[in-house]
């Protein structure tokens, strides 16, 4: 189970088989399946509006088919057999989880300014994650002045900091593939 941002299918133009890319993970109990998936629970890729009884963490949760999604190629890194929206639900022992660095693994998309050199910027990267990114944070205010830091670094250097929770931050990007051309 993918956990994602309710903007994700705005990012990243997937082809869906069937619902709606903008309202797939629009609700707290939105899940996107795979048409494999959707065939292996439900007999048929044919699965929007069912139910699919998922064990997290011990919890039960009821995710309604909002998407599902063709097959995606092979030489994709990618596994969208079952995504569903990210929610403070997933997290009961910890409320804050979603506010807080390194709390979820995952992959993280950046989309440069057209002409951007990405060698320079890789190249600080180490450094400046050791300067900005606490190895072990669960306190809000070391947080929030983390993300200062980083507010401050791409004032600093013309960059423009994208956070995955925010859908307006992704509201004025380019779309899916033309972006990444």
């Amino acid at each position: 189970l993918l956990l994602a941002d309710p903007t994700l299918f705005e990012i990243l133009q997937v082809p869906f088989a069937t619902g709606d890319r903008a309202t797939a993970l629009k609700e707290a109990d939105s899940l996107v399946l795979s048409e494999e998936t959707a065939q292996k629970y439900f007999g048929s890729s044919n699965a929007l509006g069912r139910t699919l009884t998922i064990l997290r963490q011990g919890k039960k949760y009821d995710l309604r088919v909002t998407g599902v999604l063709k097959k995606l190629p092979p030489n994709t890194h990618l596994d969208f057999s079952m995504v569903a929206r990210i929610s403070p639900s997933f997290f009961p022992d910890n409320p804050t989880a979603l506010e807080s660095w390194n709390n979820i693994p995952g992959y993280v998309y950046v989309k440069l300014r057209p002409g951007a050199d990405v060698r320079p910027i890789n190249a600080s990267l180490h450094a400046w994650e050791k300067r900005t990114i606490p190895t072990s944070n669960t306190d809000r205010d070391e947080t929030l002045r983390s993300m200062d830091k980083v507010e401050a670094l791409a004032k600093a250097t013309g960059a423009k900091v994208i956070r995955q929770h925010v859908p307006e931050d992704f509201a004025a990007m380019p779309k899916f593939p033309a972006a990444a051309e």
